[in-house]
């Protein structure tokens, strides 16, 4: 990665991705905030200020920056004096920390930071994000609609279709993970099994029902092996008393375990590359 002539090192490149991957996730967890907060509540989130639940008065630019924010109102409303729950600040940085994560773990499988890191890391955030809304919808008693999630669906696997980084494992060593007309078929059933493995193992003892959407989609972009990971990792969570929205959050570990699994994947089947 280099501007006008000039090469950073790996590690400032690395820093670079690292920061700027960071304030990315921190300002689509401040969106997810206000989609949790007035989707509930029949509003719209495509316009309007952000404004206080209290007193309803919008809230100042300088006050509105992801986490920042939050701290120079030392969580309370400039106006009113309302408590701003922590929950909003935390939401923002796990976030960020998330797509840190992710970009760390495209960026050490390709050791170049090239436009396939960054293809893949946009894939896997979007996704992993996806989740997150869903998580927080659901902690707040809303259903994810349907179409909503035929939607993300589809999305997952056209994107698995037009971008190898971002296609499902195969089903099987039989599978290719290549690119070309070859590899249609291939992926649609990669992307069939996972969806299908997702809902399964969403409906069963191994997570529950309120995190089936989210193993279907863990399914569809990933695979059956991912989907199967994500529906132990939330079971494991509900039983240790975390909750449906607790529960379909822990799936975001099957979004940051893709690259790892793709590599061995590939060791048990020689041939298969990862993303």
């Amino acid at each position: 990665m280099s501007i006008v002539g000039f090469s950073p090192s790996p590690a400032v490149s690395a820093g670079l991705a690292a920061a700027g991957s960071f304030v990315a996730g921190c300002m689509v967890g401040s969106f997810l905030n206000v989609v949790a907060h007035r989707i509930p509540r029949g509003e719209t989130v495509v316009y309007g200020r952000s404004h206080c639940p209290a007193c309803g008065t919008a809230i100042r630019a300088r006050d509105n920056i992801p986490v920042l924010g939050w701290l120079l109102v030392r969580g309370r409303c400039r106006d009113c004096g309302w408590t701003i729950p922590p929950r909003y600040p935390l939401v923002e940085a796990g976030c960020g920390g998330l797509a840190t994560l992710l970009a760390a773990i495209e960026w050490a499988a390709t050791s170049t930071g090239d436009g396939s890191a960054i293809g893949g890391w946009a894939g896997r955030a979007a996704l992993a994000l996806t989740i997150v809304a869903w998580s927080l919808l659901a902690a707040r008693g809303h259903a994810v609609k349907t179409t909503t999630v035929a939607i993300a669906l589809v999305a997952a696997a056209v994107a698995g279709m037009a971008f190898v980084q971002l296609a499902p494992l195969p089903v099987g060593c039989g599978g290719a993970a290549g690119s070309g007309s070859t590899a249609a078929i291939p992926r649609i059933l990669a992307c069939l099994a996972g969806i299908s493995s997702g809902w399964v193992a969403g409906s069963g003892f191994l997570c529950p029902t309120a995190s089936r959407s989210a193993c279907m989609l863990i399914g569809a972009a990933s695979g059956w092996q991912a989907a199967l990971l994500a529906a132990i990792v939330a079971g494991g969570v509900r039983r240790a008393g975390g909750g449906p929205a607790a529960a379909c959050l822990a799936t975001v570990s099957a979004v940051a375990a893709w690259v790892p699994m793709a590599r061995l994947w590939g060791l048990a089947c020689p041939g298969q590359g990862g993303g």
